[in-house]
């Protein structure tokens, strides 16, 4: 957050030695530092951050005590946090993505769209039950992968579309970015996209 950087406590043991590195890291980049301890955890992929709001996915990864050491913190900088409930997928951000005009793009056999309050939704096809796990890169550009066909032919990508071809303040073209993208799980977000829109990469050019 611009207010303070917070220390994850992660929720499988193999990745608990990665904090102490990262700390050294945002020690040398940010004033204020917050940590969540063990035997409270929680991870980046189940917060998802909506103007001054944070979705918080309990999951297999994140706790109930993870949530609510979050809520403290965040609560001394003015932000709420909501819980959600997720199932039957890694994390939150699996399931769910907010688009950059704020609508979430969501899979909702994986959670409860009740759980995100008033917010405008769009349910991706059930067929391709992890579409809704894109990269969005601010200001208005959104990363897909060809691995999800039906995002080329639905109304989700031409809500995405509209999105990302909203005016940006740099003057640059903004886009909807299909790459063939792959994590270990399969999902776009674990990839750093920005070359490609520097690059000047437009969504008519690949979603040809």
């Amino acid at each position: 957050l611009e207010e303070v950087a917070i220390l994850a406590s992660m929720g499988t043991p193999s990745r608990r030695g990665e904090v102490g590195s990262i700390a050294v890291e945002l020690a040398r980049h940010c004033p204020r530092i917050e940590r969540i301890d063990p035997p409270a955890t929680l991870e980046g992929g189940d917060v998802l951050r909506v103007g001054r709001t944070l979705f918080v996915g309990v999951t297999g990864r994140t706790n109930p005590a993870g949530l609510q050491s979050l809520a403290t913190i965040v609560g001394r900088y003015g932000y709420d946090v909501r819980s959600v409930t997720v199932r039957d997928c890694l994390h939150l951000k699996t399931a769910c993505t907010a688009l950059p005009d704020g609508t979430m793009l969501v899979n909702p056999r994986w959670l409860d769209g009740r759980d995100l309050g008033d917010a405008s939704i769009l349910h991706v096809d059930e067929d391709e039950p992890a579409a809704a796990n894109v990269v969005i890169v601010p200001p208005h550009d959104v990363v897909v992968i060809t691995a999800h066909p039906q995002m080329e032919l639905s109304r989700v990508n031409r809500k995405l579309m509209r999105a990302a071809r909203k005016p940006r303040a740099d003057g640059l073209p903004s886009s909807v970015i299909v790459r063939d993208l792959y994590s270990a799980s399969g999902a776009a977000n674990a990839v750093w996209a920005p070359r490609w829109v520097q690059a000047g990469i437009t969504g008519s050019e690949q979603l040809r």
